[in-house]
């Protein structure tokens, strides 16, 4: 596509650690994004599942905040648009993630823990007012891109 945005240099060669949020609901998403940018994080930010695949094809970056239930989807088919997700992205890169996943969301679901577990997903994260959580899995999913 002629409106692609090149990719001028990999998520390695930049400074700050850049955090790709999908989030749609947009208190959550512009609180976790301030929060994770105080942390110093470069944070790219999206509501919609479809929009973070077009920023997946179109940038590099270090990790992916994913919530499961994205409102671009059917919410009473059983999908969870997060996983739906990181199945599309599995599939065009190969299976193997060049970047870490946390899942950031309200569902203590063991099931759903397993499944992320067994899809490459680096940290299951439950939603918190503080975030303090959220700032914790991020922040050990870029140490071990760097230990990597």
């Amino acid at each position: 596509m002629s409106d692609e945005l090149p990719i001028e240099e990999s998520a390695e060669a930049v400074a700050a650690p850049i955090v790709l949020v999908v989030e749609d609901d947009a208190l959550t998403r512009n609180a976790v994004s301030r929060r994770l940018n105080a942390e110093g994080y470069e944070i790219i930010a999206v509501p919609s599942a479809g929009d973070a695949l077009v920023v997946a094809q179109r940038a590099a970056f270090h990790v992916l905040v994913l919530d499961l239930h994205l409102m671009d989807g059917d919410p009473f088919s059983g999908l969870h648009e997060g996983m739906a997700v990181l199945d599309w992205l599995s599939v065009q890169l190969g299976g193997a993630f060049p970047f870490r996943v946390v899942i950031h969301t309200s569902q203590n679901d063991p099931k759903l823990m397993a499944h992320a577990a067994a899809n490459g997903v680096f940290a299951y994260c439950i939603k918190r007012r503080d975030m303090s959580n959220l700032v914790q899995c991020v922040a050990e999913a870029v140490d071990s891109l760097r230990a990597a």
